[in-house]
């Protein structure tokens, strides 16, 4: 599991103080961020694929408040298949580096993304959910 690249993820989401350990697949991790509403937050893990070795499968950020871009770095999870990042004030757009991903669902509802729904969406041939 690598804690590291979920530190990082929440970084250029715009989180402050948030800290996952190498234990964040048992649901032990430290998130300090004010916020107005109650927050979804949940990392799933799957320890069954490859050698029973626990991998990221869903995150979930929800209603956060967070002020950052959506991350490019979900590409080093290459077990993530959905990803809900939903009522936060992330701006930018859909990433690039995401289309080589096996993700089946994407939410992003009501965050601050600019431009067009990307083209490039479409080469992300398991997306079922956007």
């Amino acid at each position: 599991m690598k804690f590291d690249v979920l530190n990082q993820i929440a970084k250029t989401m715009g989180a402050t103080n948030w800290t996952f350990g190498s234990d964040a697949c048992e649901g032990t991790y430290d998130v300090k961020q004010v916020v107005q509403t109650d927050p979804i937050r949940n990392i799933t893990c799957d320890c069954e694929i490859e050698n029973n070795t626990c991998h990221v499968t869903v995150i979930k950020f929800m209603l956060y408040s967070l002020p950052g871009i959506l991350p490019p770095e979900l590409i080093r999870l290459p077990y993530i298949s959905e990803i809900d990042f939903a009522y936060n004030y992330l701006k930018g757009s859909i990433p690039l580096e995401w289309t080589s991903m096996q993700l089946k669902y994407i939410s992003v509802f009501a965050n601050r993304l600019s431009g067009n729904i990307p083209s490039h969406l479409g080469k992300i041939t398991s997306l079922t959910y956007l």
